[in-house]
């Protein structure tokens, strides 16, 4: 164990306390759920950036699935790390998976135009529209699918051999009379229905979909269909753990100075500022501060004069608007209005102009 911790000890010692713990137990499997918690708003963040749901025609994959299957490459890689400790270490586990989520994103830019793809999408649709279907999360965030009754089953079919689905699929159908005979000439729902009736079970969504391809003989070859460690290896210019870490030195040391700058200012001024800044999607930017370790939760509530509760239901949802916070320090809108702008003005004086907003993203 000793030789396991020094061969780590150049990790993030975020990672230390899974790196530590006894394999397959309750301490293992709380310090994962703590480090999926650190994750998932860098996922979130990230995941912003390329706005999938205005992509989601031509997308493999929903943001439901890609969150996921970011989180799954990352519990992969931190196990992986453990087990293995001459394998690269994760120094900054925050910038590995912006990493990640960045080079999963252009993936799917990658891919979503393959005709593999469309089948993909056929079957999302599928599965959003037919009731008596239904997609769920099994053990280590696998992605299963059967029919709606079949949901609190944990676990999928294996070893099902495409052959013999569309041999007992072929039998069905000629028992039935059927007017179809030949497995690969149904329509989709039929098709997939009558494999969820052949295996008798749940089935992964990735086999699921690899039954229907090889079923209608939707070539992979002529659609080009990779996968993520694939396109990794072939990339010419993936995001690498450097690049976020330069960019997150120089990020921090800018908000460090912003973060005393503001401390300067007037507190209603300070204050008209901070509780008015919003990103492109409507968040609250304070986060920022307590995530990169310039201030605390409480030093941030005591300047802006609130609980640290108020404080943190505005970090985890949207940034307050102008008659909201006017409300709260029992001034006008327009005032408020007018101390952010005076704020503003100040600031750019001392700092580079626009520095504020082309830094951090805020408005």
């Amino acid at each position: 164990m000793a030789a396991v911790i020094k061969a780590q000890a150049v990790d993030d010692p975020l990672l230390l306390p899974f790196f530590e713990a006894q394999a397959d137990t309750p301490m293992e499997a709380l310090a994962l759920d703590q480090l999926m918690g650190i994750a998932l708003p860098v996922i979130e963040e990230n995941l912003g950036k390329y706005h999938l749901r205005s992509l989601q025609q031509g997308y493999l994959w929903s943001e439901e699935d890609a969150r996921n299957e970011i989180c799954a490459i990352i519990v992969n890689r931190v196990r992986r790390r453990k087990l293995r400790p001459d394998s690269k270490p994760i120094t900054d586990f925050r910038a590995y998976t912006a990493v990640v989520t960045h080079n999963f994103c252009h993936f799917l830019l990658s891919q979503k135009n393959t005709e593999r793809a469309k089948l993909k999408r056929d079957l999302r649709y599928l599965f959003a529209h037919c009731p008596e279907l239904a997609r769920w999360k099994g053990a280590h965030t696998t992605a299963l699918c059967g029919f709606a009754a079949w949901k609190r089953h944990p676990d999928p079919a294996e070893g099902v051999e495409t052959e013999q689905l569309s041999q007992i699929i072929r039998h069905r159908l000629v028992a039935l009379d059927f007017p179809i005979q030949e497995p690969g000439q149904l329509e989709l729902r039929e098709l997939v229905t009558s494999i969820f009736r052949a295996v008798n079970a749940p089935l992964a969504w990735k086999e699921l979909v690899r039954h229907v391809a090889r079923i209608q003989r939707v070539s992979r070859t002529e659609s080009r269909e990779i996968s993520f460690e694939e396109w990794l290896a072939e990339s010419q210019h993936p995001l690498d753990e450097q690049n976020i870490l330069d960019v997150a030195v120089e990020k921090r040391e800018l908000i460090k100075l912003i973060w005393a700058e503001i401390n300067l200012l007037p507190r209603r001024q300070a204050q008209a500022l901070l509780l008015g800044m919003r990103s492109e999607q409507g968040r609250s930017p304070l986060v920022l501060f307590e995530q990169m370790g310039v201030a605390t939760v409480e030093e941030i509530a005591q300047a802006l004069e609130i609980t640290t509760s108020q404080l943190k239901a505005i970090l985890t949802g949207r940034a307050l608007k102008d008659a909201e916070i006017a409300r709260h320090f029992h001034l006008t809108r327009q005032q408020i209005i007018n101390l952010r702008s005076s704020a503003r003005k100040r600031l750019e004086r001392r700092l580079e102009k626009n520095l504020l907003g082309k830094a951090v993203g805020w408005q």
